[in-house]
């Protein structure tokens, strides 16, 4: 099991999918934490699930009562007879090292997991350290808790959450656009983003191009995440975002990738000519 934990979840999450029903009329916003809390209880479920699925039935039955055990003298809920959702979140909360009281509602976190479950492409994979940043500033912005002392803002966590949910190429970095994080900072892909009439009010108004930058600039000084711009020209070009590389290690994998691109196009084109040439011999 690797030392650094991770939280994952999808990036539906941020369009509060529990709280805004299609066949209902908004009701009563949800809270950041509520978000949070959403977040979590997909989180500890789909760490057990995986656990189980990776290490077999034997070793997460044992998992299972390390967990019981360890929280059984701070709880007064029975653990006999539960569901398989319910034993699938003590496993992960254990994976995931999220504390689990008495007054964690395992049949909400099921209910949720399922909801959110017609609705995981993308994931997001966000460091521990990271959520549990944002979940305490954002408990203390809904006056739940103290401020912590090195909160990530809501703006910051959404779109963490839009570039983290970017699929990765195989230097581990992916390009992002302003336009992909203004859309996946409201919780959906930008195609369906644009054809939307609708944006749960929560989100509202979405990130505009100037925020995105700022917001990113701060969060590149931070040491969150490093970029590098790709263009062809002098202006424009792509922006390549990594959590894993230098600034150096990150400008020599664009480089590499951009090397790679070009020789496919030779080869392309070269078998293109040939097929050609064979064609009309």
């Amino acid at each position: 099991m690797s030392e650094e934990n991770y939280f994952r979840f999808p990036l539906a999450i941020l369009q509060g999918l529990n709280y805004y029903e299609p066949h209902q009329d908004y009701g009563e916003l949800p809270s950041y934490s509520d978000i949070m809390e959403d977040a979590i209880s997909y989180a500890v479920i789909n760490a057990g699930i995986g656990y189980k699925r990776n290490k077999g039935q034997e070793d997460f039955e044992e998992e299972l009562e390390v967990a019981i055990e360890e929280i059984r003298s701070d709880s007064t809920h029975c653990y006999e007879g539960v569901s398989d959702y319910t034993k699938y979140a003590l496993v992960g909360a254990s994976i995931c090292k999220v504390s689990l009281k008495s007054s964690f509602d395992y049949d909400n976190a099921s209910w949720f997991y399922q909801e959110y479950s017609q609705h995981v492409f993308p994931l997001v994979t966000m460091k521990a350290e990271i959520f549990w940043a944002a979940f305490h500033q954002a408990r203390y912005e809904d006056n739940k808790g103290d401020l912590p002392a090195r909160g990530i803002s809501w703006r910051e966590f959404r779109i963490l959450c839009a570039i983290l949910s970017v699929k990765k190429n195989r230097e581990g970095f992916s390009f992002v656009g302003w336009q992909e994080i203004q859309a996946r900072s409201c919780g959906m892909l930008r195609k369906p983003y644009k054809a939307t009439k609708r944006i749960p009010e929560h989100l509202t108004t979405p990130y505009s191009q100037k925020q995105i930058k700022r917001t990113c600039d701060r969060l590149e000084a931070l040491n969150f995440f490093t970029r590098c711009r790709h263009s062809k020209g002098n202006r424009g070009g792509f922006m390549a975002y990594s959590f894993k590389h230098s600034p150096e290690d990150l400008r020599k994998a664009v480089g590499r990738w951009a090397s790679f691109r070009r020789g496919d196009s030779i080869r392309q084109n070269r078998a293109a000519d040939l097929a050609y040439a064979l064609k009309n011999q």
